[in-house]
């Protein structure tokens, strides 16, 4: 072997030592890395939670998982997939064959049907129904011609079922006309009227319709009710609760209907609708908690969550401020989730969160209406009713007024001590808008009396000011909350992936 060769052997050699002694090195890092977290009660597993179903509470559903997964010690995932009540219904029931669900859990603001609670039942699950808030669904309007608080559209539920329908294909219809004398001016003459709709399975759809029978039969028949419907094919139709409201803003003189918070969030014009006292509201303005008050009273809603739900309804409920389109939203749970081990106690710590006080005040934010004690009182029954895995560790919550000292820190502890940094900035923003809020409000209305003491006229200069601040406060709240939208949740999300008010309702 000449030297040449014995050198670069040489070489090579000690390039593989330096390469096995920086593999050595990080083997050991990464043993000892494992050994500190298997030190006793220093343990480290992520848990994971994912459920799907419909839109109207998955604001809620993911504003209390961002809390959880920041409250949380040990890693947690939870997911929720926003694809309707009926694709909801059928991912909880899981496939035929085998009947594994494909969700730990599902949403909807109908009940199980029959057929999906039977095949369930049949295959020896035992599903729960968990009522937990009562939303609302509105019909909503793009006519350019009129405002929403200066002249705002009433109809009565015959005109909308004969406008769904398609028997009213005008604006100028003479219903629409008699039910509207205030603002005949404003109403277009002869232009159509474009109807939009959804397609698959949606509790939106199922509402409607629900209600219009119930309010109107002889011009909507009970063939026609369900969470899908064979539109007239004039119907414009769009997937989920987004694209119909997409289509509105972007689209002049269609109606379509959508819930409620989430319509009146975008600013879409809300048709007033009369109730069964014959009082025109919108449903800002309305009771929407009233509706499951009535059920409760004609005796629709069943004593056990273990019972087929499949007939309850609430609309049309009596009550002068009562809100003709509530729905009750669920959740899908199977009683027995020893097959889910830790993910099962996981669940149950979401399902207690959602009805504590703290989860309570986020439903209220989002427009949710509560449910009456007795109701409640089903949702406790069914907690109370959860089998879980042997050897499995219920999750507890630490307040965020009460310190517990050591225990706190465990394991298997939500603390309300513990917060992002996302959580504060969150907070510090919604201050700041809440404040630019209440400056516009004031501006405006002094703006309004300037307006009223010169007789719409007066110093030019005055009016022209006054409106120019406004004009400045109204962007600087626009941005303001195109900031808190397009930002991300958590500290940790850096996607760039833009957030859109999704709906699927």
């Amino acid at each position: 072997q000449n030297p040449t060769d014995e050198g670069d052997w040489n070489t090579s050699m000690a390039r593989t030592s330096a390469t096995m002694g920086v593999a050595q090195r990080v083997a050991w890092a990464l043993l000892g890395l494992w050994t500190s977290m298997a030190v006793p009660g220093m343990a480290v597993e992520q848990y994971g939670l994912h459920g799907s179903g419909t839109s109207n509470p998955s604001k809620l559903i993911r504003r209390a998982f961002d809390l959880l997964e920041e409250r949380a010690k040990e890693p947690i995932k939870m997911t929720y997939r926003s694809v309707g009540s009926g694709v909801g219904q059928l991912e909880f029931q899981g496939n035929l064959d085998g009947m594994v669900p494909y969700s730990h859990f599902g949403s909807g603001d109908i009940p199980l049907s029959q057929e999906i609670y039977d095949n369930i039942t049949g295959s020896g699950r035992t599903p729960l129904h968990l009522p937990f808030v009562v939303g609302a669904i509105s019909i909503f309007h793009s006519v350019t011609e009129l405002d929403n608080d200066e002249s705002p559209l009433q109809l009565k539920p015959c005109t909308v079922a004969k406008i769904f329908s398609r028997k009213i294909t005008t604006w100028d219809d003479p219903e629409i006309l008699a039910e509207n004398p205030s603002v005949l001016e404003f109403i277009p003459r002869g232009q159509a009227i474009t109807v939009v709709g959804r397609t698959f399975g949606s509790s939106s759809t199922a509402s409607l319709t629900g209600y219009l029978h119930e309010a109107c039969p002889e011009e909507w028949p009970a063939d026609r009710v369900g969470s899908t419907v064979n539109w007239d094919p004039e119907v414009v139709t769009r997937e989920e609760s987004d694209g119909t409201s997409r289509y509105l803003q972007n689209n002049p003189y269609a109606i379509a209907y959508i819930e409620a918070f989430h319509g009146t969030n975008l600013r879409l014009k809300e048709i007033k609708l009369e109730n069964k006292a014959g009082n025109y509201i919108h449903s800002s303005d309305a009771d929407i908690g009233a509706a499951a008050d009535g059920a409760l009273n004609a005796g629709i809603i069943p004593e056990s969550p273990e019972a087929s739900w499949a007939q309850v309804e609430i609309f049309h409920q009596d009550g002068e401020n009562t809100w003709p389109i509530a729905a009750i939203s669920y959740f899908y749970v199977d009683r027995d989730l020893s097959s889910l081990n830790e993910t099962g106690r996981l669940l149950e710590a979401f399902l207690k969160f959602i009805v504590s006080e703290e989860g309570e005040e986020i439903a209220a934010s989002f427009g949710f209406a509560g449910l009456p004690p007795s109701v409640k009182d089903i949702y406790s029954q069914a907690l109370e009713s959860l089998e879980f895995a042997e050897n499995t560790t219920p999750w507890t919550f630490e307040s965020r007024d009460v310190t517990d000292v050591g225990t706190g820190q465990e394991n298997h502890v939500f603390s309300g001590k513990r917060q992002t940094y996302a959580e504060y900035d969150r907070g510090v923003l919604s201050t700041s808008v809440t404040l630019l809020e209440t400056q516009l409000a004031e501006l405006s209305s002094r703006y309004e009396d300037l307006m009223q003491s010169t007789g719409g006229g007066g110093s030019t200069s005055n009016t022209a000011i006054a409106a120019l601040v406004i004009s400045i406060v109204a962007t600087l709240m626009s941005g303001f909350l195109l900031y808190m939208v397009m930002k991300p949740s958590r500290g940790w999300q850096k996607s760039g992936v833009p957030v859109t008010l999704d709906g699927n309702f």
